[in-house]
């Protein structure tokens, strides 16, 4: 959170290269940071935007729908990574096989009264934080965990296998790649899908 009501949503290991932001003027996109112009070889007069996207329409009177972070089950492969840091940390369990958990920031209105904690299906969630912002609206970030419909968890081991089948090709060393793919909702609203890529048997 910045001084202007900003919002930065990062994942661990691009957090320098690849952002998305949520600017308090309303001007949401999803980009290369100016470092990340640099480590990737892009033109330096490239457009770093990779997309933007409104403030979402209103789930109900005052809460919108923000951005979400998604971790598939099949993408826990070091469950200690990260141990070592010095900053506060909130630890969430492994999804379960087939399952999916959906970390989610919603804006909530200083005006609406929260009762109990749902996501934009109207499933209860575990909060694990709101930050005020100075416009005067807070911004929640929750948690929960839902099963997979057959066609998303075949998606998911489909994309996680082409990938590695592209890495193994190049015959990388490494073992321990991420991907990170975009989507977006049907509110128009986006998300990161954060997808373990093994390369090796």
């Amino acid at each position: 959170m910045t001084p202007d009501a900003s919002i930065y949503v990062a994942p661990r290991d691009v957090a320098g290269e690849f952002k998305a932001s949520l600017h308090g003027t309303g001007d949401w996109r999803i980009g290369f940071t100016s470092q990340g112009v640099v480590q990737r070889t892009l033109r330096p007069t490239a457009d770093r935007i990779v997309g933007r996207f409104a403030p979402t329409p209103e789930n109900q009177p005052g809460v919108s729908h923000a951005f979400s972070v998604w971790i598939p089950w099949l993408s826990v492969v070091r469950p200690a990574h990260g141990r070592r840091e010095t900053a506060p940390v909130i630890w969430l369990s492994s999804p379960r096989e087939g399952c999916v958990t959906e970390v989610a920031m919603t804006l909530i209105a200083p005006t609406v009264v929260v009762s109990r904690a749902v996501d934009h299906r109207g499933e209860p969630v575990a909060v694990l934080g709101t930050i005020p912002r100075p416009t005067g609206d807070t911004l929640w970030v929750v948690a929960a965990t839902r099963e997979c419909p057959p066609s998303e968890a075949e998606e998911y081991r489909r994309l996680q296998s082409k990938h590695a089948d592209e890495l193994r090709a190049q015959a990388t060393a490494e073992s321990d790649f991420r991907s990170l793919f975009i989507g977006v909702y049907p509110d128009g609203s986006y998300y990161f899908l954060d997808l373990a890529i093994p390369t090796t048997s």
